[in-house]
């Protein structure tokens, strides 16, 4: 996994000076039969805006372990927040 997310870390653009960028991550359910409430992993998934308008929306990574869902999720909040964005952890966070 810190390999991938050293990756990862490489691609966050930099938000830039006086600009209203947000990252919204989410940790939530990622069902891989809807039909089946049981059937699930856990995915971290972000939301990158500018302003109003969304630029990016895209999955990272999925876990079958709920705590190794959480951890990613709070690094890519801290690595976003890094980078100037302002950043917020939703989802199924349980705090």
């Amino acid at each position: 996994m810190d390999s991938y997310f050293r990756e990862f870390l490489a691609d966050i653009p930099d938000s830039g000076l006086g600009e209203d960028r947000i990252c919204d991550v989410f940790v939530q359910r990622v069902y891989d039969d809807p039909s089946k409430a049981t059937s699930f992993k856990w995915g971290v998934s972000i939301m990158r805006f500018k302003g109003n308008d969304l630029e990016e929306a895209r999955t990272l990574a999925t876990f079958t372990n709920y705590k190794l869902a959480l951890d990613f999720g709070k690094k890519v909040k801290e690595a976003f927040e890094k980078k100037g964005y302002e950043t917020y952890l939703k989802g199924e966070v349980g705090e």
